[in-house]
């Protein structure tokens, strides 16, 4: 196991619970319990996040993202989680595809947070609320390109270790 991998491995346990408490909330905001809610907003109040705000109705092209990641890649994430805890070769594959979906959504996402032009209030307005919003949406780009990296060059992600019998 190598510290990418266990580096990876922690971002799928994280995003797990992230997706559904907050990104979900783009698209099924009223079944969130009002403390989701509320954190969201402050979320998105702090950081100037264009998209996260429960109050507001995010674009139709974010939610459309959103729904990619509870249909396709959220599924793919549970298998990573158990491949990676389990050290199963089978994530190759999925986890490349997983990898290169998420990498692909990232960037639209972090080009409208650079480049943008946003309303006070409606999103990031200063160099400083663009630059902390990247801090905050990076980790999605580049830990899935490490994924594809890491996975793309092992045919054999976790290659078995045979131990010698003593005699």
């Amino acid at each position: 196991c190598t510290m990418l991998d266990t580096i990876l491995l922690c971002f799928f346990i994280i995003h797990v619970p992230i997706t559904w408490m907050f990104d979900v909330q783009a698209i099924f905001n009223s079944y969130h319990p009002a403390v989701l809610r509320d954190i969201a907003e402050q979320y998105s109040v702090s950081f100037a996040d264009p998209w996260m705000n429960p109050n507001r109705t995010a674009p139709f092209w974010f939610r459309s993202f959103v729904l990619a990641e509870v249909a396709f890649q959220f599924p793919l994430l549970l298998y990573l989680v158990y491949g990676f805890w389990t050290k199963s070769n089978s994530v190759r594959i999925p986890g490349i595809i997983y990898g290169v979906h998420v990498a692909t959504t990232m960037l639209p996402l972090l080009a409208e947070l650079l480049f943008a032009v946003h309303e006070k209030g409606l999103g990031p307005t200063t160099p400083t609320e663009r630059m902390y919003l990247v801090l905050v949406y990076i980790a999605y780009l580049i830990l899935p390109v490490l994924l594809v990296l890491r996975l793309a060059w092992s045919p054999v992600p976790f290659p078995q270790t045979v131990k010698p019998k003593k005699h």
